[in-house]
């Protein structure tokens, strides 16, 4: 039985149709947004052909893209951190985010300490010839309200232009294909009827196709995937679901709703996302 089938716009490729307008000829077009680094070039270059600079960044890890695509490491010593502070975040919110940045820079001493709450990282580098460089990378997060109206500080797309003469059009968060699909799927399931008894289901599927960032990093077996990240929100996202719908206590161990089983796959066309409640498969008998 089928319960969603939806695709949405590519985020990226909305800005770059948008912004190669002639009206924007002269302008400066920064983004933040969940896709890979050869993908958000690309747009930068197509922009570029028009007239309009700009740079797209990674709403994912904003700090771990901003010193694999941005710092010179040859001599880089020292690297000295103040990560954002937030009233709706956990205290180590944004170190974890960084993650593995400590192990990615092996021979470079790292520092880390609590800064402001304006949601940028301060970073100051030291070289061995002694230059140093002091710059804020930026982390995009909105804040919202998780299913028991608890404030949520979660990562978004972020979208900032000035145009040819200076004036700033828009800064603000802009929700991308990965937000909307992942609320689109959580709104699918809480809405939906289900029953009262245990297992809802047998086998809840939840397809997604769309872009994203997904590579290794040179570092023990650690990857940088919004594929897995994103499979990991709905798994549990939807397990707390039926958790608070079969009325059982939290951390309660008991819970058998029927197998949830996201499939997230990389797709560079446009987003879809396909939820179904599937029966299990018959069982074929062995002959002897």
């Amino acid at each position: 039985m089928s319960l969603l089938d939806k695709s949405f716009d590519r985020t990226l490729d909305a800005w770059t149709h948008a912004y190669m307008a002639p009206a924007w000829r002269g302008a400066v077009v920064e983004g933040w947004v969940f896709e890979g680094v050869d993908a958000r070039r690309a747009a930068q270059a197509k922009l570029e052909q028009a007239g309009v600079t700009a740079r797209f960044r990674s709403a994912y890890k904003p700090l771990v893209h901003f010193f694999l695509e941005e710092v010179e490491r040859d001599g880089l010593v020292s690297a000295e951190i103040r990560y954002p502070l937030h009233e709706h975040a956990q205290a180590k919110r944004f170190t974890l985010e960084a993650y593995p940045l400590v192990a990615l820079l092996q021979d470079v001493r790292v520092t880390m300490a609590p800064g402001a709450d304006d949601l940028h990282y301060d970073v100051r580098l030291s070289y061995a010839d002694g230059s140093t460089i002091e710059t804020r990378v930026f982390a995009p997060n909105q804040l919202g309200h998780a299913p028991d109206g608890t404030p949520e500080l979660s990562p978004t797309g972020w979208l900032r232009v000035q145009d040819a003469d200076g004036a700033v059009q828009t800064d603000a968060a802009q929700a991308t294909e990965y937000q909307l699909l992942f609320r689109s799927i959580l709104d699918t399931v809480r809405s939906h009827t289900w029953g009262a008894h245990e297992p809802y289901f047998d086998r809840l599927e939840i397809r997604v196709d769309l872009p994203g960032i997904d590579f290794a990093l040179p570092v023990d077996e650690e990857i940088v995937s919004t594929f897995e990240a994103l499979h990991e929100d709905i798994y549990f996202s939807l397990l707390e679901h039926f958790q608070q719908h079969s009325g059982r206590p939290s951390g309660d161990r008991g819970l058998q709703p029927g197998q949830i089983i996201p499939d997230i796959r990389r797709h560079d066309g446009a987003p879809r996302v396909r939820i179904s409640v599937e029966p299990f498969a018959p069982v074929v008998p062995v002959t002897p």
